[in-house]
């Protein structure tokens, strides 16, 4: 098991569930949000946003009374090996799906947006490697980069909220309703697939020093709710509700609104820094799970374990789908997996915190 040396702190772990879940919040969910609900979306995240707040202190009880274990043995100790084994199956899909569906999309937007005649594939291969070591690395690294970089990614997101003030238009937010509660809850499952994102807490929660407390975790709540509501309305009343649906990345096309007079026009390039660090951690923080979930500690193991997810990844980015395949795949699958899966297991999780362990049963 990890001595306490290499363990991180609490806010370290929150800070990296900020920036890991928030590109998924902030950027990836938005098209599908928008296209589903229209200018009623943010009606649908406020919707979702009073289960999700709901919901918590489902995943307080959990860290509560498994004491912060790691998961599988927790379960090993409480279900069984079987049981525990296939439930851990369906986290490691989800997060081997997090860094596939991460990998294609920002490396698809860096391709149309600031590199048309770089390779695909020598982006794939720069941002896993990079992915690679970090995870490798170990938690704490990724904690104290993503300490580092952090900061200047809010600066960034607050900045381009100040900056687009002028080209907001709140009365496009309204009428809302138009169609009935057909559209807002139409869009829910999507929005509640970016606020499940605070289920890598528990994942990672026997790498913590301390305990997790409920106060704090609402705290976290709330910054995901923030982190999906702030773009999600500006990109309505920027564009208006019809042209934002219409948007691949709707968070870029705001910063492409970023003007200071006549001199300097374009700043969109700063977005690149908050898009690659969101993705950065997002994809290396799922990479260093997977062997840590599955309970594999030597370091010639888990290199060659993440030698090989890696190049599992590289493979799979490669395979010629368009935008259009890969928005229907997100949508129909993807995030109703992330969603159900999450929402599934924490109910068994929370369920499984009250019943007795199969040793204490074969005493």
């Amino acid at each position: 098991m990890n001595h306490s040396s290499d363990k991180i702190s609490s806010i370290q772990a929150i800070f990296i569930l900020v920036t890991a879940v928030g590109v998924l919040d902030h950027v990836i969910i938005m098209p599908t949000l928008l296209e589903s609900s229209g200018r009623d979306a943010w009606i649908t995240v406020l919707f979702s946003a009073i289960l999700f707040l709901l919901w918590l202190p489902i995943i307080y009880v959990i860290m509560k009374r498994t004491h912060q274990e790691h998961l599988y043995q927790w379960l090993k100790n409480r279900w069984g090996k079987v049981i525990a084994t296939i439930i851990i199956s369906f986290i490691v899909l989800e997060l081997f799906l997090m860094i596939s569906m991460t990998l294609r999309d920002v490396t698809y937007w860096a391709n149309i947006s600031y590199l048309p005649e770089t390779p695909n594939f020598v982006l794939v291969i720069t941002l896993i490697t990079v992915c690679f070591y970090a995870a490798y690395s170990g938690i704490r690294v990724i904690a104290i980069v993503n300490g580092i970089l952090l900061p200047v990614v809010i600066l960034l997101g607050l900045f381009v909220a100040i900056a687009n003030f002028q080209h907001k238009d709140y009365s496009l937010l309204f009428p809302v309703f138009e169609q009935g509660l057909q559209r807002p809850l139409s869009g829910m499952l999507y929005a509640g697939s970016g606020f499940v994102g605070i289920t890598l807490l528990v994942i990672m929660q026997h790498q913590l020093k301390s305990k997790i407390r409920l106060l704090p975790l609402y705290l976290t709540g709330l910054t995901l709710i923030i982190l999906m509501l702030g773009p999600l309305i500006g990109a309505i009343i920027e564009f208006g509700p019809y042209e934002a649906s219409r948007l691949r990345f709707p968070a870029f096309e705001e910063w492409r609104l970023v003007t200071f007079g006549r001199y300097l026009e374009n700043v969109d390039f700063l977005s690149i820094y908050q898009w690659l660090v969101g993705s950065f951690v997002r994809i290396s923080i799922a990479l260093f799970l997977l062997p840590d979930l599955l309970l594999i500690q030597t370091k010639k193991k888990r290199f060659y374990l993440l030698l090989f997810i890696s190049g599992t990844i590289i493979i799979i980015s490669q395979i010629p789908i368009s935008d259009l395949q890969f928005i229907t795949y997100l949508a129909k699958f993807y995030l109703p997996y992330t969603f159900i899966t999450s929402v599934t297991i924490s109910f068994l999780f929370f369920f499984a915190t009250f019943g007795k362990s199969e040793r204490m049963k074969s005493q």
